[in-house]
């Protein structure tokens, strides 16, 4: 089931980024601002892969939500992931709150680290679309617009310019039905290097 995103975030930089990379997309909204003022169904939360939400934004989500999401978050990782969820998967936690009635946890970093050299801002933005389009199979119409922050641009030190072009990326590979067929090892470690060049 299709879904509309809403991009937020108070970097003005991260947002001209956005507007370069989804310049095409106008569907996509982005927008410089504080994301708990945006009107949707379901909030993204750049966690760590434990879910401790002890700083940055997914410290602002216990201060809107409350301490016991962090909670609930642990709890879905214990419950459907072994205790760990690992970059590039993402978990639906309904929140029971009116505003943002889903929580999506979406690791950026396995622990809090620098992760400025890695493709972990597409690999996060991947898991948290094919896991609300997952979600929206087996709960149809229950996320109808998801928003979200530039990943990996807080703690994670990206570049804004890298997390548009990471994001767009996962973007066009779910939402876009753009396949993976690289005939040789080669041409996916172009596109993994591409990912993480700023002049490209």
């Amino acid at each position: 089931m299709s879904f509309r995103i809403v991009l937020f975030d108070k970097s003005a930089d991260v947002v001209k980024y956005w507007n370069e990379f989804f310049e095409d997309h106008p569907a996509v909204a982005r927008t410089q601002g504080d994301i708990f003022t945006a009107d949707s169904d379901a909030i993204v939360t750049p966690t760590n892969s434990f879910g401790f939400m002890e700083s940055g934004l997914d410290y602002q989500m216990t201060k809107f939500f409350g301490r016991e999401i962090e909670d609930k978050v642990r709890a879905a990782i214990r419950q459907y992931h072994g205790g760990e969820l690992i970059i590039g998967a993402a978990q639906v936690v309904p929140t029971g709150h009116p505003k943002f009635r889903h929580l999506v946890a979406a690791p950026t970093m396995r622990v809090p680290e620098d992760v400025s050299s890695t493709v972990n801002c597409y690999l996060a933005f991947r898991g948290t679309l094919l896991a609300v389009r997952a979600w929206n199979e087996a709960h149809p119409g229950s996320i109808g617009t998801l928003a979200v922050s530039g990943l990996a641009t807080g703690n994670g030190s990206l570049a804004a310019r890298l997390c548009g072009k990471q994001m767009r990326a996962a973007y066009d590979h779910v939402m876009g039905g753009k396949v993976y067929e690289y005939p040789y090892i080669g041409d996916a470690i172009q596109e993994h290097e591409e990912l993480l060049a700023e002049t490209v």
